[in-house]
C-alpha cells in the first residue's frame, strides 16, 4: 500500500517539473557529479532516518500541488514513526489516502479524470509484483523455520566468546540480509539474542547493535537484499537503464563491506 501510494504521488510530482528544477539547483550548487552524489546521499540519509527506505528512494530519485502533497506525506510518515505501537498498515494508509485525494483534486481542477487513470497505469507493476513475491517467499521461509534455524546456527557458532559471538552475528547478518529481507530476520533474532545475553549475564546492547548494523547494511550488497534496492532498480529500468546483478554488486559489495567494517569496529569499542 505504501509503495503504491507513493508511486502515484511521485508520478504527479514528476509531471509538475519540480524534480527538474531541484536537479538543476543541486547541480548548480554542487558543481561536480561527485558533490551532487554526496549531497543527494546526505539528503536521502536524513529522510530515511525517519521514514521507510522504499518511500525515500521513490521520493528522492525523481529529483506546485504535487510537491505540497509529497511534503505532507513526508511529514505524516515522520510523525507516524514516533507513534508507539502504531498499526503496521499506517504508512500504507497514509500514502494511499494522499494519493487518492490528490487524484480527486486534480481531476476536479482540470475536469479530466483520465489523468487519474493514467497515474494508476504508470505504476511500476513489475517492481510491485517482485516485492510482493519476495515478501511471500520470506514469509514462507519464516513460517517453516528456515530463518530461525539460521539464527540458532549463528548463535551456537559464536557462543564460545563475546567477541566471536558479536563477530558471527554481524557478518552472519550481512550474509543473510544480502538475500533475505532484514525485517523478519531481525524480528527472529532479537528474542534469541535476548535469551543468549540473559544466560551469559551480559548487557544485550552490543549484540543488538551488531545485529542492526549487519542486517540493515548487509542488504546493500545485492539488488534483492532490500526493498529499496528493488524499487531503485525498477526506477532505473523504467528509464531505460538495465542494472544486472553483477553490476550492482560491483558497487554494493565494497560499499557494504566498508560500511559494516566501520560500524563493526565502532560498536565493539563503544559497547564492549
Amino acid at each position: 500500500m505504501m509503495i503504491s501510494g507513493t508511486m502515484i504521488l511521485v508520478d504527479y510530482f514528476i509531471e509538475s517539473r519540480m524534480p527538474n528544477l531541484l536537479a538543476d539547483l543541486i547541480l548548480e550548487k554542487a558543481g561536480t557529479v561527485m558533490w551532487a552524489t554526496i549531497l543527494m546521499s546526505i539528503f536521502a540519509g536524513f529522510i530515511s532516518a525517519f521514514i521507510d527506505n522504499v518511500a525515500t528512494v521513490l521520493m528522492v530519485a525523481p529529483v506546485g500541488l504535487p510537491t505540497f502533497f509529497l511534503l505532507i506525506m513526508v511529514a505524516a510518515l515522520i510523525a507516524s514513526s514516533f507513534i508507539p505501537d502504531a498499526p503496521s498498515l499506517i504508512n500504507g494508509i497514509i500514502c494511499c489516502s494522499l494519493a487518492l485525494l490528490l487524484m480527486f483534486i486534480q481531476a476536479v481542477r482540470t475536469g479530466n479524470p483520465e489523468r487519474a487513470f493514467s497515474a494508476v497505469r504508470n505504476l511500476d507493476y513489475e517492481t510491485l509484483g517482485l516485492l510482493l513475491g519476495l515478501f511471500v517467499v520470506i514469509g514462507g521461509l519464516t513460517e517453516v523455520g528456515v530463518i530461525h534455524d539460521f539464527a540458532d546456527f549463528i548463535v551456537k557458532t559464536g557462543s564460545r566468546s563475546i567477541f566471536l559471538l558479536y563477530s558471527v552475528i554481524v557478518w552472519g547478518s550481512v550474509l543473510i540480509s544480502a538475500f533475505v529481507d532484514n525485517i523478519p530476520y531481525v524480528a527472529t533474532m532479537l528474542p534469541v539474542l535476548t535469551l543468549v545475553t540473559e544466560s551469559l549475564g551480559i548487557e544485550p546492547y552490543l549484540l543488538y547493535f551488531g545485529l542492526l548494523s549487519g542486517a540493515t547494511l548487509g542488504g546493500n550488497m545485492t539488488p534483492i537484499g532490500a526493498s529499496a534496492n528493488i524499487a531503485a532498480v525498477g526506477l532505473l529500468k523504467k528509464e531505460g537503464y538495465e542494472v544486472s546483478f553483477p553490476t550492482f554488486m560491483r558497487i554494493g559489495v565494497p560499499y557494504t563491506l566498508t560500511a559494516v567494517l566501520v560500524g563493526y569496529l565502532y560498536f565493539w569499542f563503544i559497547w564492549a
